[in-house]
């Protein structure tokens, strides 16, 4: 099947651009890979937007916290639905692979339409996204230790949490959870307060970390993490000293999901943790296929998908 123009991805990035390309009457069709290939992540947004609607003076549980954010997230996605079936938009659902520089299959066997389909298209956006880095040595157990997609996996919130990662999301987390009551702390190998400070881009969040009371550690590498029970966990660095905690959320970085998508056939280059080597239009090695989102491996300024 042909088309004009193929988004590979099912976030935020991928729906502004597939939407924006469809009210230029373009012909375009949309993948929404499987969520083994992109795991898609709840946007932090909703996560307050959430807690906003549940403050009620008293402790927010986890329970409630995730049911609230499913019906936001279920909702906008019902609206982008809709607005991409008003565009006439094809939109189909499964495992997605190159086959080469213009043409991905689509299959759709786990899926209500049951087949393959192949996809030629005179131009391809990879929107994938990302997903939370998880490094071999911290026992990641959804309880204890978790990262940003397991968060709400938690049995409850505890008084006390470790943020290990004082990069943007890691910051933008631990304001979030020093919001609900959380004594958080921020453990980070940087040297000192100025790398924090160059991280701090946003006003709202400089202020947060003030009012909020949040404890740094820096300049000391988190070599791991110890988790004796559901109720706790230890983190160790690399001095010697220990930190423990009702439970450790680890944000060290994000890797792309592309690692299933057999770029090698598109022509498509990426860096070491998966993230699509783009131009500062976001065109990628080859010149018929670009990226948006964070699956870009440096922010492109534009997109020349038109």
């Amino acid at each position: 099947m042909d088309t004009e123009l193929v988004v590979i991805g099912n976030t935020k990035a991928g729906y502004d651009r597939a939407i924006s390309v469809a009210r230029r009457g373009r012909n375009l069709s949309v993948i929404h890979p499987t969520e083994k290939q992109d795991r898609r992540v709840i946007s932090l947004e909703i996560y307050r937007r959430a807690a906003s609607e549940l403050v009620t003076g008293g402790t927010i549980r986890v329970s409630d916290l995730r049911k609230v954010v499913l019906e936001i997230d279920q909702a906008e996605q019902s609206v982008e639905y809709s607005e991409l079936e008003r565009f006439g938009v094809d939109v189909y659902a499964g495992a997605v692979r190159f086959l080469d520089r213009n043409s991905v299959e689509v299959n759709q066997t786990e899926t209500e339409q049951g087949s393959n389909v192949v996809l030629k298209a005179e131009k391809i956006v990879l929107a994938n996204g990302t997903r939370s880095l998880r490094p071999a040595h911290f026992p990641f157990n959804n309880t204890t230790v978790v990262d940003r997609e397991t968060l709400l996996s938690m049995p409850e919130f505890p008084t006390s949490m470790i943020v290990v990662g004082a990069g943007s999301l890691g910051l933008e987390y631990a304001s979030f959870l020093a919001s609900l009551g959380i004594e958080v702390t921020v453990v980070d190998e940087r040297t000192g307060p100025i790398d924090l400070c160059q991280a701090l881009t946003n006003e709202k969040m400089i202020t947060d970390i003030v009012s909020l009371n949040m404890a740094f550690r820096f300049g000391d590498e988190v070599i791991g993490i110890d988790s004796r029970s559901n109720s706790s966990a230890t983190v160790r660095l690399a001095s010697g000293k220990k930190f423990s905690a009702g439970a450790v959320l680890v944000c060290v970085g994000q890797e792309g999901n592309t690692d299933s998508l057999n770029l090698e056939a598109a022509g498509v280059g990426v860096d070491e943790r998966g993230r699509v080597w783009c131009d500062q239009e976001g065109k990628t090695w080859n010149d018929r296929i670009f990226a948006v989102g964070d699956i870009v491996g440096f922010r492109a300024s534009t997109l020349l998908a038109s």
